[in-house]
């Protein structure tokens, strides 16, 4: 019991750690190519949105309810999607390359993290 309110502080502390990265990102200099402008910051506010998501439901165990539990299934490919386009589509491709090589393995972490605890098996 103890660890699941743990694990719910430590989730609400990257729930404000993604937004500082997110604003950093926003108020950073904005760069040449502008092709996708918004879409660079998807991978970002995906993983926000699935933080957002397991602190509102709570140090609660979902395992039979797949209502909980499809929105952070879904979470983890659509940020390797977004990377993947970045990466196809920007003028800057080692730039987005070097973005995609950070936020994959960090949004994994995040994703097995968040899952476990939607889950109730985490820790």
């Amino acid at each position: 019991m103890l660890l699941s309110y743990i694990a719910y502080a430590t989730l609400l502390v990257v729930i404000f750690a993604l937004a500082a990265a997110v604003a950093l990102v926003l108020n950073a200099q904005r760069p040449r190519s502008r092709s996708f402008g918004a879409l660079r910051f998807v991978p970002l506010m995906v993983d926000l949105v699935l933080v957002f998501w397991v602190a509102v439901l709570g140090p609660h165990p979902y395992d039979s309810e797949k209502w909980a539990v499809y929105p952070v299934e879904a979470t983890l490919p659509v940020v390797i999607a977004c990377h993947l386009v970045l990466i196809g589509v920007e003028r800057e491709r080692a730039r987005f390359i070097g973005y995609a090589a950070v936020h994959v393995p960090v949004a994994t972490l995040i994703w097995i993290l968040c899952r476990g605890f939607i889950m109730g098996n985490v820790l």
